[in-house]
């Protein structure tokens, strides 16, 4: 492999080769696992995606539904590392300024996103080798179910609308949390942007585009430099491609 590696290069999103490349500097899978569940990692994400009949009068295509102690989401996914009791809302209907993105032209497509703490991904085998699961998976479920209806009760309440009404109106659904985030993308536990970004510190030193271990090594995405966002991680890697076309001509 250090041959494979060295003389060539191979770029990664930042997260997924600080998980599923560990091994080429950590002696074992679990010492890759100890290593990342005592670090400090950003925020998760829930999404849901509704498909609505009809449209919802006053909405934005970017909206944002705040509770009334918005302190508290921080408190409860950085602290108490639980998914917030209140959590704050974002939603994007695209059919707000571009009516063709739903049923007909007539309805209203839904991307709302809440912040949740990242977790270890699902798809993390146990020592026997089997797939993790069992329990905590339908713990897992469950909790998805949970919060899929606290959310659609905030956007009835939102909107001025009996939360029955808006239930029925749903035509289309899917939810994703943070283990579907972590098995598509390689972001450990989920975590959207990689390390917290909390105090000035990391907000203004993230991660080189180039490993300063590994030779040939590089990043790109939200979790580097210069940090988090569509055009941010476009730079990066912009910034990614520029390295290895001067060091790898």
């Amino acid at each position: 492999m250090e041959d494979a590696v060295t003389p060539g290069c191979i770029g990664f999103p930042r997260e997924i080769s600080r998980h599923a490349l560990g091994w080429l500097t950590l002696p074992s899978t679990s010492a890759i696992s100890s290593r990342f569940e005592g670090a400090s990692l950003s925020s998760s994400g829930f999404l849901c995606l509704f498909g609505l009949k009809g449209r919802v009068p006053g909405l934005h295509h970017h909206n944002l539904y705040y509770p009334e102690n918005y302190g508290s989401e921080f408190a409860d996914i950085f602290r108490d590392r639980q998914w917030p009791a209140l959590p704050a809302l974002y939603v994007c209907a695209s059919s707000a300024t571009e009516p063709e993105r739903a049923a007909d032209g007539t309805g209203t497509n839904l991307y709302v996103l809440i912040n949740v703490p990242p977790e270890v991904p699902v798809y993390r085998r146990t020592r026997d080798g089997q797939p993790a699961g069992g329990t905590a998976e339908a713990a897992r479920r469950e909790r998805e179910h949970t919060y899929r209806s606290l959310i659609v009760r905030r956007l009835a309440e939102a909107w001025g609308l009996p939360a029955r009404e808006l239930e029925a109106r749903i035509e289309a659904e899917a939810v994703f949390g943070p283990d579907y985030i972590a098995s598509r993308t390689g972001a450990y536990g989920g975590a959207l942007y990689g390390s917290a970004s909390h105090g000035w510190r990391p907000t203004f030193f993230c991660p080189a585009p180039a490993d300063r271990r590994i030779r040939g090594l590089y990043y790109a995405g939200g979790s580097t430099h210069p940090g988090g966002g569509t055009p941010m991680v476009t730079l990066s890697g912009i910034n990614a491609a520029r390295l290895i076309a001067a060091r790898h001509r």
